[in-house]
């Protein structure tokens, strides 16, 4: 009796766990080890209007020519949240927040997808460290954010946005070694 009650009480730490990560938009294990302590540093951006494919049934076909306005970044507030809008992310940043503001309301059910890629890094170059795909509810206002348990890599890093599977806006940075 008492191995058939330790089972259900594992399995349903297992389940909550699971949603718990779901919630968070994954795990830090999948993130890439970080070696150097860096500083981000947003360098470009290129965005274009979002296509749709009104034959194949696209399920936010209004979403046609929704551009992202801008992309900033965004230091923790101390209560993991996203706080202060800042130009650079300190070594002791280890959580990335991202917020963007697209030029109107998307439809319901647009699937909008966060690439977050190392481009040329002291670890590698191109290496995808996370997607982030959200499905949203009707909104203008989109966010994204991505942790490391240890300081970024030194280099260049990019995030692309989608929606639809459409990219939308590529926002290149910088992570620099901290003085």
């Amino acid at each position: 009796m008492k191995n058939k009650t330790w089972r259900v009480i594992a399995c349903l730490s297992a389940g909550v766990m699971s949603l718990m990560l779901a919630a968070c938009g994954g795990d830090a294990a999948s993130a890439p080890a970080a070696t150097a302590k860096p500083v981000a540093t947003a360098v470009a951006a290129t965005d274009q209007p979002a296509k749709t494919d009104k034959a194949a049934g696209d399920k936010a076909a209004g979403n046609e020519g929704v551009t992202i306005k801008s992309i900033v970044l965004k230091r923790d507030n101390g209560n993991n949240e996203a706080g202060d809008t800042v130009d650079q992310f300190l070594a002791t940043d280890r959580t990335q927040y991202f917020e963007a503001e697209t030029s109107r309301l998307l439809d319901a059910g647009t699937k909008v997808k966060w690439s977050f890629t190392a481009v040329k890094t002291t670890s590698g170059n191109d290496i995808l460290i996370k997607d982030v795909t959200t499905d949203v509810l009707v909104a203008n206002q989109l966010s994204a954010h991505i942790s490391l348990p240890n300081d970024w890599p030194v280099g260049s890093y990019k995030v692309d946005v989608y929606f639809n599977d459409n990219l939308i806006k590529t926002l290149n940075y910088e992570v620099v070694a901290a003085k």
